[in-house]
């Protein structure tokens, strides 16, 4: 700890279909503020430069994707220093590390000391005798989850990612103040209140007022440091003030459990007594997605891959769902290819040999298009003396041999063996600690806001970086929600969408947008007694449902639209409608921003024919590619005039890969007939508005099929299909 600032370890549990990790970082507070970009690490020998970012409480955390040497972190003294101002913060090895929840962070974070009935993880020193220690006190004044070392043991399982010779123990709460604590190292474990109320667990929701979700809500847990009896009531402080629920118990500690309970919306006074006397009082604030709070994003020339604040002067948006206005100009049509274009079977990295800029080359040469000029000799009549016949390409001298006569295809001869798409839902371990719904329910109830506060929902089901991304897609995905970008296409703000019925191919009316579940049952019921049914389809594995409308015609569910208060909610054809406003990826390419290309020091080329990312020495030739720069990993396009003039555009990893496969004029899409699926490689999902079209369809996220390392988004008619084709080679 510096003179006023603080470093922290920071610790992300995560479940993955490998089995669970976990990854070890920091947060740090500086002495001053600044606004530091990068800090230098004093304790190392070598004096790395890690580059950082801003983060809730006036501090900063590592960029993500940032990786560390777990036992430097946990084992060894850390000293940052901001490179400005010469400011440094200090964290010292500490043989007992309490890990509490930070709300702000989405992660486990450093405490000094429990607290008592909190939850908390403790990260250990591997010493017998120690250890033995730690699990006493916690076996007599609480309670204990797991116990992980970084191999597994008859007493723990392995956790990934954890330093040898440290022990996690996960799921901690006292109840009770340990005696006779003497050791030093054990002093972390003694809290230094005596009585404790506080709601832990459930889903919290973002923003000033600490507020939690009534569709998750927490539990109380109330703790009293020698008390013979407690008593906890909850009280209504809505219009009537009324006490709901008392319970006593002759005990030192309590939980209850709110879930189940049936509180709506509002706030409750929790009181924790203890021989009539009041010790403490907090409110409990429950809110849902029939509280939402809202304000509009719009549309502009990146609208396909980025949300803006309306203008009000565009005849041509996307309102979530629903698409106004069409494209004047229409894109040269091109039929989409059955079966897939790219290798199914996985391929290692290979690394390519160096490339060497020596001069500028000719635009319109092979060199930088790819497209030979052969030169074929004259012919000058008579028969033929060969069976081959040879030309010479004008720029590059490469020889060419074909046949004297065209080889003609049979018309009986057998097609090429169908792609077998063996499919699972694109989503993550049900043993999240929120489910998708009921994150998507605290989304509504937010109603838009900086990413951040996304982020900080998705944080409640996983707290990685990694997971927080597929979040933010998959919510934009499926209408729900708009996102605005800056030029680098990083998320900065979104919105929730106003609720729609889309209407999809062969599914009936999707629910997209701001449906709450009270809006939800009142539509259920209008729906009933005009004979149609409100359908939903869970996700077997936790991921997010989908709500439909089926059983009635158009022109009924607008009637029952207008009379539940929902005017123009009804869009109709969605996907063709929203098909015809796009324009084509050429277009959105002309606006993306050009930049230098980044200062590197990693760089890796996707190859089109694998679908895999290679490993080359640096920029050189046309192509999408990952760039990795102090702990900071760029997606850049460089077409064949940026290859010379060393520029690039910055984008998303998925949309610089379809912006490689347009310009090589080899869409990233395939299509297979059995099972009407668009199918795009792992990895290269349609971006923004493209991948909203083909969901739109079915009106269910996409599955992944493993052997053909593809995405398939399911129910796509022909037409549909080609007209995304065209738009992506457009």
């Amino acid at each position: 700890m510096g003179a006023t600032g603080q470093v922290s370890l920071c610790a992300n549990l995560r479940q993955s279909f490998g089995g669970r990790s976990v990854e070890l970082s920091f947060v740090a507070r500086l002495p001053r503020h600044t606004e530091a970009s990068e800090l230098t690490v004093n304790s190392a020998a070598e004096k790395p430069v890690v580059g950082v970012l801003p983060a809730a409480g006036g501090r900063v955390r590592p960029i993500p994707g940032s990786r560390f040497a777990p036992e430097s972190l946990v084992g060894a003294l850390l000293e940052l220093q901001e490179p400005v101002s010469a400011a440094t913060v200090t964290r010292r090895p500490r043989r007992v590390v309490p890990l509490r929840r930070d709300e702000l962070v989405g992660a486990l974070v450093e405490t000094d000391r429990l607290q008592l009935a909190d939850d908390v993880a403790i990260l250990v020193k591997d010493d017998e005798k120690l250890l033995k220690d730690v699990l006493r006190i916690i076996d007599q004044c609480g309670k204990r989850g797991g116990m992980f070392r970084s191999t597994a043991t008859d007493q723990a399982k392995a956790l990934a990612g954890l330093p040898t010779g440290w022990v996690l123990i996960e799921d901690v709460q006292l109840y009770a103040v340990p005696q006779g604590v003497k050791h030093v190292d054990l002093h972390a474990l003694v809290p230094l209140t005596t009585a404790q109320l506080n709601f832990a667990g459930g889903l919290k929701m973002p923003g000033r007022i600490r507020k939690f979700s009534s569709l998750q809500p927490p539990e109380i847990r109330a703790a009293v440091a020698e008390a013979e009896d407690i008593t906890v009531t909850i009280t209504s402080l809505g219009d009537e003030v009324e006490e709901l629920h008392r319970w006593t118990e002759a005990a030192n500690a309590m939980v209850i459990p709110l879930d189940g309970l049936g509180l709506d919306d509002g706030d409750y006074e929790v009181t924790l007594q203890v021989d009539d006397e009041v010790l403490s009082r907090p409110t409990l604030r429950l809110r849902s997605a029939s509280t939402p709070l809202n304000y509009e994003l719009d549309y502009s020339a990146l609208s396909v891959v980025c949300a803006v604040a309306s203008a009000g002067t565009s005849a041509l948006f996307v309102d979530g769902v629903n698409a106004v206005g069409q494209r004047d100009q229409a894109v040269p049509r091109r039929p989409i290819g059955d079966g897939i274009g790219w290798q199914a079977k996985k391929v290692s990295s290979k690394v390519v040999q160096p490339v060497v800029v020596l001069g500028s080359a000719d635009p319109d040469s092979c060199m930088v298009t790819g497209k030979h000029y052969i030169q074929l000799p004259t012919w000058h009549g008579g028969k033929a003396t060969s069976k081959t016949i040879q030309g010479v390409c004008r720029d590059c001298g490469v020889v060419k041999t074909s046949p004297v006569r065209p080889r003609w295809k049979k018309a009986d001869a057998p097609s090429e063996a169908p792609v077998e798409l063996h499919l699972a839902e694109i989503s993550t371990p049900s043993d999240l600690q929120a489910q998708w719904d009921v994150c998507l329910d605290a989304v509504v109830h937010v109603g838009g806001g900086p990413i951040s506060a996304l982020e900080r929902i998705a944080s409640h089901a996983d707290g990685t970086s990694l997971f927080a991304d597929e979040f933010v897609r998959t919510l934009e995905l499926a209408g729900h929600i708009d996102v605005r970008r800056d030029d680098a296409m990083t998320p900065q703000e979104w919105e929730a969408n106003p609720a729609y019925l889309a209407e999809t191919i062969n599914n009936g009316f999707l629910l997209a947008g701001v449906w709450s579940q009270s809006m939800r049952n009142l539509l259920a019921d209008e729906v009933e007694a005009f004979g149609g049914k409100l359908v939903r389809e869970e996700s077997e594995t936790g991921g997010l449902s989908s709500w439909f409308v089926r059983g009635l015609h158009a022109d009924d569910l607008e009637k029952i639209a207008d009379d539940i208060g929902q005017e123009h909610a009804v869009v109709r054809d969605a996907a063709r409608k929203m098909l015809a406003s796009l324009p084509p990826l050429s277009e959105l390419e002309a606006v993306m921003p050009v930049v230098p290309i980044p200062q590197h020091t990693k760089a890796t080329l996707f190859s089109l024919r694998d679908a895999s990312w290679q490993t080359v020495p640096g920029v050189g030739i046309s192509g999408a590619y990952r760039v990795e720069q102090s702990f900071r990993r760029l997606s850049i396009w460089v077409d064949q005039r940026g290859a010379v003039e060393r520029t690039a555009r910055i984008g998303s990893v998925q949309l610089v890969k379809h912006l490689s496969g347009r310009a090589a004029g080899r869409p990233l899409v395939g299509y297979v007939p059995s099972s009407d699926a668009l199918v795009v490689p792992i990895g290269a999902d349609l971006p923004g508005l493209y991948g909203r079209v083909a969901a739109l369809c079915s009106g269910r996220l996409p599955k992944v099929s493993t052997r053909t390392r593809s995405i398939a988004y399911l129910e796509v008619p022909r037409d549909v299909a080609d007209g995304l084709n065209s738009l992506l080679a457009g």
